[in-house]
């Protein structure tokens, strides 16, 4: 889970194809999410470690995350659908 939160996060500094302001893959991503990862990105490298053990020793926040990504994940594909037909 952190590696895949740390990928996303790093994806949406780079403003990767979709996780720019108007990529498909964050408008799929729910509001907490994205202001958890804006949030990360927006800390000094050096804290980023910090913040994702943070995320990590508390269990229930762990759990929350990984719900949103799961949301994200989960909305892209949805939308990714419609598009396809």
């Amino acid at each position: 889970m952190p590696e895949d939160f740390a990928a996303m996060a790093r994806k949406r500094e780079m403003k990767a194809s979709g996780w720019s302001d108007r990529g498909e893959q964050w408008k799929a991503a729910p509001e907490n999410l994205r202001g958890l990862i804006d949030s990360y990105n927006a800390a000094p490298k050096e804290a980023r470690t910090a913040i994702l053990d943070r995320i990590l020793s508390d269990s229930s926040r762990r759990e929350q995350v990984r719900g949103l990504m799961a949301e994200q994940r989960e909305n892209y594909r949805e939308n990714d659908r419609g598009y396809s037909r």
